[in-house]
Protein backbone atom coordinates (compact mmCIF):
# COMPACT_ATOMS: atom_id res chain seq x y z
CA UNK A 1 0.00 0.00 0.00
CA UNK A 2 1.61 3.59 -1.00
CA UNK A 3 1.15 6.72 1.28
CA UNK A 4 2.58 9.92 1.55
CA UNK A 5 3.36 12.81 -0.80
CA UNK A 6 5.16 11.74 -4.16
CA UNK A 7 8.15 14.08 -4.91
CA UNK A 8 9.75 13.28 -8.33
CA UNK A 9 12.27 16.12 -8.05
CA UNK A 10 13.23 14.76 -4.25
CA UNK A 11 13.71 18.80 -3.61
CA UNK A 12 13.10 17.89 0.33
CA UNK A 13 16.54 15.39 0.31
CA UNK A 14 18.46 18.28 -1.65
CA UNK A 15 17.30 20.92 0.00
CA UNK A 16 18.52 19.32 3.38
CA UNK A 17 21.76 18.56 1.49
CA UNK A 18 22.34 22.33 0.18
CA UNK A 19 21.47 23.81 4.09
CA UNK A 20 24.28 21.30 5.46
CA UNK A 21 26.83 22.24 2.53
CA UNK A 22 25.71 26.37 3.09
CA UNK A 23 26.96 25.75 6.56
CA UNK A 24 29.97 24.59 6.01
CA UNK A 25 31.10 26.59 2.87
CA UNK A 26 33.99 28.24 3.72
CA UNK A 27 33.92 30.46 0.80
CA UNK A 28 31.30 32.96 2.15
CA UNK A 29 31.50 34.83 5.27
CA UNK A 30 29.68 33.37 8.66
CA UNK A 31 27.42 36.55 8.66
CA UNK A 32 26.13 35.87 4.96
CA UNK A 33 26.04 32.12 5.69
CA UNK A 34 23.38 33.18 8.88
CA UNK A 35 21.39 35.54 7.01
CA UNK A 36 20.73 33.59 4.02
CA UNK A 37 20.16 30.41 6.33
CA UNK A 38 17.76 32.80 8.42
CA UNK A 39 15.56 33.85 5.15
CA UNK A 40 15.28 30.45 3.73
CA UNK A 41 14.18 29.21 7.04
CA UNK A 42 11.52 32.53 7.36
CA UNK A 43 10.14 31.27 3.93
CA UNK A 44 9.67 27.85 4.80
CA UNK A 45 7.56 28.56 7.39
CA UNK A 46 5.68 31.21 5.92
CA UNK A 47 7.23 34.18 8.14
CA UNK A 48 9.03 35.71 5.00
CA UNK A 49 5.39 36.94 3.36
CA UNK A 50 5.35 38.93 0.78
CA UNK A 51 3.53 36.11 -0.95
CA UNK A 52 -0.12 36.74 -0.96
CA UNK A 53 -2.40 34.44 0.66
CA UNK A 54 0.03 31.83 0.00
CA UNK A 55 3.24 32.25 2.59
CA UNK A 56 4.78 28.85 2.62
CA UNK A 57 7.45 28.34 0.21
CA UNK A 58 8.06 24.42 -1.31
CA UNK A 59 10.99 23.36 -0.60
CA UNK A 60 12.00 23.55 -4.61
CA UNK A 61 11.46 27.13 -4.24
CA UNK A 62 13.98 27.36 -0.84
CA UNK A 63 16.98 25.80 -3.07
CA UNK A 64 16.31 28.27 -5.51
CA UNK A 65 16.77 30.74 -3.02
CA UNK A 66 20.17 29.39 -1.95
CA UNK A 67 21.56 29.09 -5.25
CA UNK A 68 20.96 32.72 -6.26
CA UNK A 69 21.65 34.18 -2.85
CA UNK A 70 25.21 32.24 -2.51
CA UNK A 71 26.30 33.39 -5.95
CA UNK A 72 25.42 37.02 -4.76
CA UNK A 73 26.74 36.84 -1.67
CA UNK A 74 30.01 36.15 -3.33
CA UNK A 75 29.75 39.61 -4.87
CA UNK A 76 29.09 41.45 -1.55
CA UNK A 77 32.40 42.40 0.26
CA UNK A 78 30.34 43.45 3.28
CA UNK A 79 27.15 41.87 5.77
CA UNK A 80 24.04 42.13 4.13
CA UNK A 81 22.79 44.37 7.00
CA UNK A 82 25.46 46.91 5.61
CA UNK A 83 24.70 46.69 1.93
CA UNK A 84 24.40 49.61 0.01
CA UNK A 85 23.42 50.54 -3.43
CA UNK A 86 26.83 50.48 -5.27
CA UNK A 87 27.25 46.72 -4.30
CA UNK A 88 23.35 46.02 -5.77
CA UNK A 89 23.87 47.79 -8.67
CA UNK A 90 27.76 46.05 -9.51
CA UNK A 91 25.99 42.88 -9.12
CA UNK A 92 23.06 43.12 -11.84
CA UNK A 93 24.89 45.18 -14.10
CA UNK A 94 26.98 42.78 -14.00
CA UNK A 95 24.97 39.47 -14.50
CA UNK A 96 22.97 41.09 -17.47
CA UNK A 97 26.77 42.39 -19.54
CA UNK A 98 28.50 38.91 -19.00
CA UNK A 99 31.18 40.38 -16.32
CA UNK A 100 30.30 38.17 -13.50
CA UNK A 101 29.40 34.24 -14.71
CA UNK A 102 28.70 30.81 -13.91
CA UNK A 103 30.87 29.07 -11.52
CA UNK A 104 30.53 26.57 -14.09
CA UNK A 105 29.33 26.12 -17.84
CA UNK A 106 25.89 25.09 -17.44
CA UNK A 107 24.92 23.58 -21.36
CA UNK A 108 27.73 24.95 -22.88
CA UNK A 109 28.13 28.30 -21.69
CA UNK A 110 29.07 30.33 -18.72
CA UNK A 111 26.42 33.51 -19.09
CA UNK A 112 23.36 33.83 -17.65
CA UNK A 113 20.52 33.50 -19.63
CA UNK A 114 17.60 35.86 -19.60
CA UNK A 115 15.50 34.10 -17.63
CA UNK A 116 18.11 33.66 -15.01
CA UNK A 117 19.08 36.85 -15.14
CA UNK A 118 15.46 37.90 -14.48
CA UNK A 119 15.22 35.28 -11.83
CA UNK A 120 18.55 37.08 -9.74
CA UNK A 121 16.53 40.22 -9.91
CA UNK A 122 13.10 39.11 -8.55
CA UNK A 123 15.13 37.54 -5.57
CA UNK A 124 17.00 39.74 -5.00
CA UNK A 125 14.68 42.54 -4.57
CA UNK A 126 12.39 40.28 -2.26
CA UNK A 127 15.59 39.35 -0.32
CA UNK A 128 16.36 42.89 0.63
CA UNK A 129 12.79 43.79 1.35
CA UNK A 130 12.38 41.12 4.06
CA UNK A 131 15.87 42.41 5.09
CA UNK A 132 15.07 46.62 5.58
CA UNK A 133 11.71 46.52 5.00
CA UNK A 134 9.59 45.93 2.24
CA UNK A 135 8.29 49.29 0.66
CA UNK A 136 10.38 51.81 2.92
CA UNK A 137 12.52 54.13 1.52
CA UNK A 138 15.56 52.21 1.90
CA UNK A 139 14.30 48.91 0.18
CA UNK A 140 13.19 51.81 -2.86
CA UNK A 141 16.93 52.90 -2.77
CA UNK A 142 18.61 49.82 -3.15
CA UNK A 143 15.90 48.35 -5.34
CA UNK A 144 13.98 50.62 -7.03
CA UNK A 145 15.57 51.51 -10.10
CA UNK A 146 16.07 47.09 -10.75
CA UNK A 147 13.52 46.10 -13.69
CA UNK A 148 12.18 42.83 -13.95
CA UNK A 149 9.73 43.55 -16.88
CA UNK A 150 9.60 41.09 -19.21
CA UNK A 151 7.97 39.36 -22.76
CA UNK A 152 6.76 36.35 -22.55
CA UNK A 153 8.66 33.64 -25.08
CA UNK A 154 6.04 32.19 -27.58
CA UNK A 155 4.61 28.85 -26.58
CA UNK A 156 4.92 26.03 -28.35
CA UNK A 157 2.16 23.94 -28.28
CA UNK A 158 0.07 20.97 -30.35
CA UNK A 159 -3.45 20.46 -30.95
CA UNK A 160 -5.65 17.25 -29.82
CA UNK A 161 -4.66 15.49 -33.62
CA UNK A 162 -0.81 15.67 -32.16
CA UNK A 163 -2.03 14.31 -29.07
CA UNK A 164 -3.73 11.44 -30.13
CA UNK A 165 -0.57 10.72 -32.98
CA UNK A 166 2.13 10.91 -29.71
CA UNK A 167 -0.54 8.73 -27.86
CA UNK A 168 -0.90 5.52 -30.40
CA UNK A 169 3.11 6.34 -31.00
CA UNK A 170 3.91 4.89 -26.83
CA UNK A 171 2.72 1.19 -28.06
CA UNK A 172 1.24 0.74 -24.90
CA UNK A 173 -1.83 0.73 -23.13
CA UNK A 174 -0.30 3.29 -20.20
CA UNK A 175 1.40 5.30 -22.28
CA UNK A 176 -1.75 5.77 -24.30
CA UNK A 177 -3.45 6.88 -21.31
CA UNK A 178 -0.30 9.19 -19.74
CA UNK A 179 -0.50 11.08 -23.06
CA UNK A 180 -3.78 11.62 -22.80
CA UNK A 181 -4.05 12.29 -19.35
CA UNK A 182 -0.95 15.00 -19.76
CA UNK A 183 -2.81 16.63 -22.62
CA UNK A 184 -6.38 16.74 -21.40
CA UNK A 185 -6.10 17.83 -18.19
CA UNK A 186 -2.79 19.88 -18.02
CA UNK A 187 -1.17 18.50 -14.93
CA UNK A 188 1.85 19.73 -13.66
CA UNK A 189 4.09 16.58 -12.84
CA UNK A 190 3.82 16.34 -9.03
CA UNK A 191 0.08 16.95 -9.74
CA UNK A 192 -0.67 13.40 -12.21
CA UNK A 193 2.13 11.17 -10.29
CA UNK A 194 0.28 11.81 -6.42
CA UNK A 195 -3.33 10.54 -8.42
CA UNK A 196 -4.33 7.23 -6.82
CA UNK A 197 -6.90 4.80 -8.10
CA UNK A 198 -9.35 5.88 -5.27
CA UNK A 199 -9.14 9.54 -6.61
CA UNK A 200 -10.57 9.01 -10.02
CA UNK A 201 -14.18 8.02 -10.43
CA UNK A 202 -16.65 8.03 -13.74
CA UNK A 203 -19.53 9.95 -14.09
CA UNK A 204 -22.38 11.15 -16.27
CA UNK A 205 -21.25 14.67 -16.77
CA UNK A 206 -23.64 17.84 -17.90
CA UNK A 207 -24.67 16.08 -21.04
CA UNK A 208 -25.01 12.41 -19.78
CA UNK A 209 -22.12 11.14 -21.14
CA UNK A 210 -19.74 9.37 -19.35
CA UNK A 211 -16.61 11.46 -18.04
CA UNK A 212 -13.87 10.46 -16.22
CA UNK A 213 -12.79 12.91 -13.54
CA UNK A 214 -9.86 13.21 -11.14
CA UNK A 215 -9.05 14.54 -7.94
CA UNK A 216 -6.16 16.23 -7.12
CA UNK A 217 -5.42 16.40 -4.19
CA UNK A 218 -1.63 17.36 -3.91
CA UNK A 219 -0.70 20.69 -5.81
CA UNK A 220 1.14 24.10 -6.03
CA UNK A 221 -1.98 26.20 -5.88
CA UNK A 222 -5.36 24.53 -4.18
CA UNK A 223 -6.90 20.71 -4.31
CA UNK A 224 -9.35 20.60 -7.19
CA UNK A 225 -11.29 18.31 -9.06
CA UNK A 226 -11.65 18.59 -13.41
CA UNK A 227 -13.42 16.31 -15.56
CA UNK A 228 -11.27 14.96 -18.41
CA UNK A 229 -14.10 13.72 -21.45
CA UNK A 230 -10.59 13.10 -24.28
CA UNK A 231 -8.80 11.10 -21.37
CA UNK A 232 -12.24 8.90 -20.46
CA UNK A 233 -11.85 5.76 -22.26
CA UNK A 234 -7.84 5.37 -22.54
CA UNK A 235 -7.63 5.76 -18.61
CA UNK A 236 -10.60 3.17 -18.45
CA UNK A 237 -8.63 0.39 -20.69
CA UNK A 238 -5.71 1.02 -18.69
CA UNK A 239 -6.89 0.57 -15.18
CA UNK A 240 -7.85 -2.85 -16.52
CA UNK A 241 -4.51 -3.31 -17.27
CA UNK A 242 -3.52 -1.58 -13.83
CA UNK A 243 -0.67 -4.03 -11.77
CA UNK A 244 -3.05 -2.79 -8.71
CA UNK A 245 -6.15 -2.18 -10.76
CA UNK A 246 -9.42 -3.88 -11.87
CA UNK A 247 -12.33 -2.75 -13.62
CA UNK A 248 -14.89 0.16 -12.91
CA UNK A 249 -18.10 -0.62 -11.20
CA UNK A 250 -21.37 0.41 -11.96
CA UNK A 251 -21.04 3.26 -9.28
CA UNK A 252 -18.36 5.03 -11.45
CA UNK A 253 -15.66 3.91 -8.61
CA UNK A 254 -12.65 1.81 -9.36
CA UNK A 255 -12.84 -1.64 -7.84
CA UNK A 256 -8.65 -2.19 -7.22
CA UNK A 257 -6.65 -4.51 -5.57
CA UNK A 258 -4.90 -1.46 -4.05
CA UNK A 259 -7.05 1.61 -4.06
CA UNK A 260 -4.03 4.00 -2.88
CA UNK A 261 -1.98 3.09 -5.56
CA UNK A 262 -0.91 5.60 -8.22
CA UNK A 263 -2.36 5.46 -11.63
CA UNK A 264 0.95 6.37 -13.34
CA UNK A 265 3.41 3.65 -12.29
CA UNK A 266 5.85 5.16 -14.03
CA UNK A 267 8.98 7.06 -12.46
CA UNK A 268 9.22 10.82 -13.20
CA UNK A 269 12.68 9.79 -15.85
CA UNK A 270 11.21 7.13 -16.97
CA UNK A 271 8.31 9.79 -18.09
CA UNK A 272 11.07 12.22 -19.57
CA UNK A 273 12.75 9.63 -21.33
CA UNK A 274 9.66 8.31 -23.27
CA UNK A 275 8.59 12.29 -24.11
CA UNK A 276 12.06 12.48 -24.96
CA UNK A 277 11.82 9.69 -27.60
CA UNK A 278 8.41 10.68 -28.65
CA UNK A 279 9.63 14.24 -29.18
CA UNK A 280 12.51 13.04 -31.51
CA UNK A 281 10.25 10.58 -33.73
CA UNK A 282 7.11 12.30 -33.65
CA UNK A 283 7.48 15.99 -33.11
CA UNK A 284 10.68 16.10 -34.60
CA UNK A 285 11.21 18.45 -31.37
CA UNK A 286 12.18 18.66 -27.73
CA UNK A 287 9.58 17.45 -26.19
CA UNK A 288 8.95 17.84 -22.04
CA UNK A 289 5.84 17.62 -19.27
CA UNK A 290 5.22 20.91 -19.20
CA UNK A 291 4.95 21.08 -23.13
CA UNK A 292 1.39 19.43 -22.13
CA UNK A 293 0.22 21.76 -20.11
CA UNK A 294 1.16 25.07 -22.47
CA UNK A 295 -0.71 22.84 -25.22
CA UNK A 296 -3.73 21.69 -22.80
CA UNK A 297 -4.21 25.09 -21.59
CA UNK A 298 -4.37 26.57 -25.12
CA UNK A 299 -6.99 23.97 -26.33
CA UNK A 300 -8.92 24.94 -23.18
CA UNK A 301 -8.52 28.65 -23.93
CA UNK A 302 -11.04 28.36 -26.92
CA UNK A 303 -14.10 26.59 -25.09
CA UNK A 304 -13.65 28.06 -21.20
CA UNK A 305 -14.73 31.39 -19.55
CA UNK A 306 -11.63 32.55 -17.63
CA UNK A 307 -13.27 31.79 -14.57
CA UNK A 308 -13.82 28.25 -15.66
CA UNK A 309 -10.09 28.01 -16.96
CA UNK A 310 -8.40 29.32 -13.87
CA UNK A 311 -10.23 26.95 -11.81
CA UNK A 312 -9.09 24.03 -14.16
CA UNK A 313 -5.61 24.74 -14.29
CA UNK A 314 -5.06 25.62 -10.53
CA UNK A 315 -3.74 29.03 -11.20
CA UNK A 316 -5.30 32.08 -8.19
CA UNK A 317 -8.18 34.07 -9.47
CA UNK A 318 -6.97 37.05 -11.74
CA UNK A 319 -3.75 35.51 -12.97
CA UNK A 320 -2.20 36.58 -15.88
CA UNK A 321 -1.13 32.79 -17.27
CA UNK A 322 -4.65 32.37 -18.65
CA UNK A 323 -4.95 35.98 -20.94
CA UNK A 324 -1.52 34.31 -21.94
CA UNK A 325 -3.15 31.15 -23.05
CA UNK A 326 -6.77 32.73 -24.54
CA UNK A 327 -3.95 35.06 -26.43
CA UNK A 328 -1.85 32.11 -28.02
CA UNK A 329 -5.14 30.44 -29.12
CA UNK A 330 -6.28 33.11 -30.98
CA UNK A 331 -10.21 32.80 -29.66
CA UNK A 332 -10.05 36.50 -29.63
CA UNK A 333 -9.00 37.34 -33.00
CA UNK A 334 -11.39 34.47 -34.19
CA UNK A 335 -14.43 36.01 -32.00
CA UNK A 336 -13.78 39.56 -34.22
CA UNK A 337 -13.35 38.17 -37.65
CA UNK A 338 -16.44 36.48 -37.16
CA UNK A 339 -18.50 39.69 -36.29
CA UNK A 340 -17.01 41.49 -38.17
CA UNK A 341 -18.04 39.27 -41.43
CA UNK A 342 -21.52 39.14 -40.00
CA UNK A 343 -21.62 43.19 -40.09
CA UNK A 344 -20.58 42.96 -43.69
CA UNK A 345 -22.42 39.75 -44.78
CA UNK A 346 -25.93 41.89 -42.77
CA UNK A 347 -24.89 45.64 -44.92
CA UNK A 348 -26.18 44.22 -48.78
CA UNK A 349 -28.98 42.88 -47.26
CA UNK A 350 -29.54 46.10 -45.70
CA UNK A 351 -29.55 47.94 -48.46
CA UNK A 352 -31.47 45.79 -50.63
CA UNK A 353 -34.18 46.43 -48.52
CA UNK A 354 -33.94 50.25 -48.29
CA UNK A 355 -33.73 50.14 -52.08
CA UNK A 356 -36.89 47.93 -52.44
CA UNK A 357 -38.40 50.37 -50.23
CA UNK A 358 -37.29 53.73 -51.52
CA UNK A 359 -38.86 52.06 -55.41
CA UNK A 360 -42.00 51.80 -53.59
CA UNK A 361 -42.26 54.88 -52.37
CA UNK A 362 -41.57 56.31 -55.66
CA UNK A 363 -44.20 54.03 -57.47
CA UNK A 364 -47.07 55.27 -55.04
CA UNK A 365 -45.66 58.89 -55.54
CA UNK A 366 -46.12 58.49 -59.39
CA UNK A 367 -49.60 56.93 -59.09
CA UNK A 368 -51.03 59.49 -56.84
CA UNK A 369 -49.63 61.84 -59.25
CA UNK A 370 -51.73 60.39 -62.22
CA UNK A 371 -54.96 60.04 -59.84
CA UNK A 372 -54.39 63.69 -58.93
CA UNK A 373 -53.68 65.58 -62.21
CA UNK A 374 -52.56 68.93 -62.17
CA UNK A 375 -53.84 69.33 -58.80
CA UNK A 376 -50.60 67.74 -57.40
CA UNK A 377 -48.79 70.11 -54.94
CA UNK A 378 -45.13 68.55 -53.44
CA UNK A 379 -46.30 70.09 -50.01
CA UNK A 380 -49.47 68.14 -49.92
CA UNK A 381 -46.82 64.75 -50.21
CA UNK A 382 -44.79 65.88 -47.33
CA UNK A 383 -47.63 66.61 -45.41
CA UNK A 384 -49.32 63.18 -45.98
CA UNK A 385 -46.30 61.80 -45.57
CA UNK A 386 -45.69 63.25 -42.26
CA UNK A 387 -49.44 62.40 -41.50
CA UNK A 388 -49.49 58.70 -42.31
CA UNK A 389 -46.15 58.07 -43.51
CA UNK A 390 -47.77 56.27 -46.64
CA UNK A 391 -47.51 59.16 -49.07
CA UNK A 392 -50.61 61.51 -50.53
CA UNK A 393 -51.83 59.26 -53.41
CA UNK A 394 -53.18 56.82 -50.81
CA UNK A 395 -54.44 60.05 -48.73
CA UNK A 396 -56.57 61.07 -51.97
CA UNK A 397 -57.51 58.05 -52.77
CA UNK A 398 -56.29 54.46 -51.47
CA UNK A 399 -56.70 53.29 -48.22
CA UNK A 400 -53.68 52.83 -46.23
CA UNK A 401 -53.17 51.36 -42.65
CA UNK A 402 -52.29 55.08 -41.70
CA UNK A 403 -55.51 56.58 -43.33
CA UNK A 404 -57.22 53.29 -41.47
CA UNK A 405 -56.73 54.67 -38.54
CA UNK A 406 -57.47 58.31 -39.22
CA UNK A 407 -61.20 57.03 -40.46
CA UNK A 408 -60.65 55.61 -43.58
CA UNK A 409 -59.81 59.13 -45.59
CA UNK A 410 -63.38 60.46 -45.20
CA UNK A 411 -65.42 62.79 -43.13
CA UNK A 412 -63.73 65.42 -41.03
CA UNK A 413 -59.98 64.46 -42.47
CA UNK A 414 -61.20 64.49 -45.68
CA UNK A 415 -62.95 68.06 -45.85
CA UNK A 416 -59.50 68.94 -44.20
CA UNK A 417 -57.90 68.02 -47.15
CA UNK A 418 -60.20 69.44 -49.57
CA UNK A 419 -59.96 72.86 -48.25
CA UNK A 420 -55.97 72.60 -48.32
CA UNK A 421 -55.78 72.09 -51.55
CA UNK A 422 -58.70 75.02 -52.86
CA UNK A 423 -56.18 77.31 -50.92
CA UNK A 424 -53.10 76.20 -52.28
CA UNK A 425 -54.74 76.97 -55.64
CA UNK A 426 -56.34 80.61 -54.74
CA UNK A 427 -52.86 81.62 -54.00
CA UNK A 428 -51.45 80.66 -57.63
CA UNK A 429 -54.31 82.60 -58.83
CA UNK A 430 -54.28 85.59 -56.72
CA UNK A 431 -57.71 84.70 -55.25
CA UNK A 432 -58.67 86.12 -51.77
CA UNK A 433 -59.62 83.52 -49.06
Amino acid sequence: MQQGHIDPHNYGVKLQHELRRLCADETLSPEHRRTIIRYVQDNKSGRAGGRGAKKRVSDGRCLKLIYHLRRFAMEVPVPFEEIKVEHVESFVLGIEDGTIRKLRPLNGTWEYTHDTVLDYKKIIRRFLGWLVGRDTAKHFELTGWIDTSTEDPELKTFGLDMAERLANATGSTQGQALIMLMFDGGFRPTELLNVRLNDIRFEPDGEGMDTLFVRIRYSKTKPRTISLPLATEPVRRWIERHPDGGFVRRDGTVDARDPSATLVTMKYQSIRKLLSRLGKSVLGERLYPYRFRHASATFYAMHLTEYQACARFGWVMGSKAVRRYVDHSGVLAADTASLVRASLSNQPAQQNTQEVQNDERQQRTQRGQEQRGDDHHPEADQLGDRRTGDGVGRLLGQQSPGVRELGGGSGRDSDRWSAWITRQKAREHGTPR
